[in-house]
């Protein structure tokens, strides 16, 4: 190789290599332009104007409210964009137990996607960290990511955070998220915005939940329903129900409707329909596609996917669901009238199902 060749090559080599430094160093927050981003009117937190707000909430219940953050990759010419850095900070209720706290945080209903397990963890202070490495794709984007969830406990916070390994170290990324916690201002009406997003009342949610129970059981009884059992899935004839442990506590109504071959392509629903597929050769994935379609919690579903043997198949299903922890107004047995319903709305949307397909894409049923 020529002498001048040789140098220019170790030049461009040096400059590229001072080009990511200086970059990386750009991408320490407490040194970039902020925003103010208020959450709702739950809180405010400082973020770089870079790293958009999604206003469109990714989750937010009586329990906890999530937000989202994005920074732009790219867009590309199939018209899809990737994301380099995709955040989330989920604050809890101020009534929401630390046990029930810890276990969502464990089985990931903060999370920005499901990571990877195991992962690194450390404890600083009143902040616990969790480190996974995994992989960002997003056709046509390929990319080594590091993930991070940070959870202030005592404060009822996680923040989860995934970002390209090619633009921040860990440390850079523990840094960056340990200055955004500090700049999250919680508002003093965290009691009451939560209390808004409840389907229920919170001083009276034990009384009902107790009448509920027993007016359920009437209910049963009077369609010529076997007994449910909190925990437990109970089959009769078609049907599928259960009682889960959640906050709040709710009945749920399942009716299978059709499975078939996972097709090629993608598909979509059009109804309030649930489905289920085998992802990745590991766990089972439901999906409502916003459609209002019920989804189970994870504490029931070991014993509900028990009955999807087919795990190259999709599965099809109607879940209702009747809330335990709420005041159901008029006389004689409410529960019985919801309970009526639930069942009118799967059988009618079952018979839809089969007549018209309700499935867009490359799919038929």
């Amino acid at each position: 190789m020529k002498p001048a060749l040789l140098v220019g090559l170790l030049i461009a080599v040096a400059l590229g290599t001072m080009a990511c430094f200086l970059f990386r160093k750009t991408r320490i927050w407490s040194e970039l332009k902020q925003t103010t981003i208020d959450l709702d009117g739950l809180a405010t937190v400082k973020v770089p104007t870079d790293l958009r707000y999604e206003p469109e909430p990714p989750h937010r219940d009586g329990d906890i409210s999530r937000f989202l953050f994005r920074r732009v990759n790219d867009t590309h010419i199939n018209g899809t964009t990737s994301y380099a850095e995709t955040m989330i900070i989920a604050i809890a209720a101020p009534d929401l137990d630390r046990s029930t706290f810890a276990a969502q945080r464990r089985k990931g209903s903060f999370d920005v996607n499901k990571p990877p397990a195991p992962g690194q963890t450390s404890v600083e202070g009143a902040l616990q960290w969790e480190i996974f490495q995994t992989v960002y794709e997003h056709h046509p984007v390929t990319e080594p990511a590091h993930y991070l969830r940070l959870t202030d406990a005592e404060a009822g916070i996680v923040i989860t955070w995934l970002g390209y390994q090619k633009q921040y170290t860990v440390e850079q990324a523990k840094a960056n998220l340990k200055y955004l916690r500090s700049t999250i201002a919680i508002g003093p009406n965290r009691a009451e915005y939560f209390e808004k997003l409840r389907d229920y009342k919170t001083s009276d949610r034990d009384a009902e939940r107790a009448r509920n129970l027993e007016l359920l059981s009437a209910a049963l009884k009077e369609l010529n329903f076997p007994p449910v059992t909190a925990g437990q899935w109970t089959n009769h004839g078609a049907w599928r129900y259960s009682v889960d442990n959640g906050r709040p506590q709710r009945f749920y109504l399942v009716l299978p409707m059709n499975h078939m071959r996972m097709p090629d392509g993608a598909i979509d629903v059009d109804g309030p329909i649930t489905t289920f597929k085998f992802v990745q050769n590991r766990y089972w994935w439901q999906n409502n596609r916003g459609s209002g379609g019920g989804l189970i919690p994870e504490e029931i579903l070991p014993g509900f996917v028990e009955e999807m043997t087919d795990r190259e198949d999709v599965y099809f299903l109607s879940i209702q669901t009747i809330n335990l922890w709420k005041g159901y107004p008029g006389g004689g047995n409410p529960i019985l009238t919801e309970l009526r319903a639930a069942v009118d709305r799967a059988e009618k949307l079952k018979t839809e199902f089969l007549s018209k397909g309700l499935i867009s894409g490359d799919a038929e049923p």
